[in-house]
Formats: C-alpha cells, structure tokens, sequence
C-alpha cells in the first residue's frame, strides 16, 4: 500500500473574474504549508480530466502574470471542466532538505516518489482516475499510473494558434491512429528519448 501523504482539511468557493471554482485545502505529514486543489465544472466520471499541476513560484506567479495558469484556465472553459493542483513550499510539497538517513540516489528517489504522490493523492481524493496534463515543458508524472491516476494525454498549457493542436500520445498507438483519421492538413511526429540515445530507444 502507498504511503498517506495527503489530509484534506476545508473546502471553500472562489468566484473570480476567472470564473467559479470549488477549492480544496490539503496538508502532509512532512511540511507545515497548505497545498490546494482548484475545481472547475463538473468532473463527471473522473476520467480524462483537464489538469495543471502547478509547481508555486512566487516570482513567476506573482510578477509574470501566472501565463501558464490562465492559459490552463482557458483550457478548462473550453473542456466544460477541469483541475488545478497548486502544490506549494520545497518540491512540489517535498522537504527541501532530507529527512532521515540513506544515499543520495535513495534520498532523490524518495523526493520524486513523494513529489509525483502527492499531486496523485489530491487527485484521487477529488475522485479523478484520468487526466489529461496540461504542461508547459517536458516532465516526466510516469509515476502517477502506481497512485491510481493514469496520464491519458499531455497537452500544451500555452495557447497555440488557431487550427494547431499539440498532443502526447505516449506509447497509445490506437490514439495516434483514431486522431489521424480527422486528416489534418498536416501532421508533425516527434520521437522523444534520452538526451544521447538514438531515435526509437526505448
């Protein structure tokens, strides 16, 4: 069984010029910040959700405009709904500093277990199963399928230009075909591997 790592503790509504949202509050057994879960809409079944999981930045979020939140928001009127995880303080909820002894591969290992945990348990509590991850760079979430959430698709956050859609198939090869079947005018395959590897290294 995974390790509890979140407790919600309240919940309270939020009416902004952004539109209506359900929050939740939400704390863990190794840090003393409150981490919040923002809703919007009816989520439905759980599955394929719009979602951000939102690292806090207090520099970017406060003085850059919070671009790739409101561009997350825009995605979620367009879906009809959609979550967005503000995970704040260390990494992502983590302990900037290690508790405990261990190597540092073990102590880093742990760090990710816990960062991908947490955003997954505050899913899951919200009874969402699926998600499709709004990103605005490359990050791996492999390990939210171990806490019961699976990464149905990843989407750019940023707005892209009318007619252009950016999206993460993964290893879904029946996605990839069943989208193909639209004939878009035009279609651009990116690879993705290791950093040194060559292409198709699995």
């Amino acid at each position: 069984a995974r390790e509890k790592l979140v407790t919600r503790v309240t919940e309270f509504k939020v009416s902004s010029e952004l539109g209506d949202y359900n929050g939740y509050v939400y704390v863990t057994p190794f840090d003393d910040v409150h981490h919040y879960a923002f809703v919007y809409g009816n989520l439905g079944d759980g599955r394929a959700v719009p979602t951000r999981l939102h690292r806090a930045n207090v520099v970017e979020d406060v003085f850059g405009g919070a671009k790739p939140i409101r561009a997350s928001i825009e995605r979620f009127k367009e879906a009809g709904c959609g979550v967005l995880v503000y995970l704040r303080a260390g990494v992502s909820g983590v302990p900037t500093r290690p508790v405990g002894d261990g190597t540092a591969s073990e102590i880093e290992r742990s760090k990710q277990w816990r960062e991908v945990g947490l955003g997954a348990q505050i899913l899951r509590d919200l009874g969402i199963s699926s998600i499709r991850l709004l990103s605005t760079r490359a990050r791996t979430y492999v390990g939210l399928a171990g806490f019961g959430v699976e990464v149905a698709q990843q989407l750019a956050a940023r707005p892209q230009p009318d007619g252009v859609q950016v999206t993460d198939f993964g290893i879904r090869g029946f996605d990839l075909a069943f989208a193909l079947l639209d004939e878009p005018e035009a279609t651009i395959l990116i690879d993705a591997m290791r950093r040194g590897e060559a292409p198709g290294t699995v």
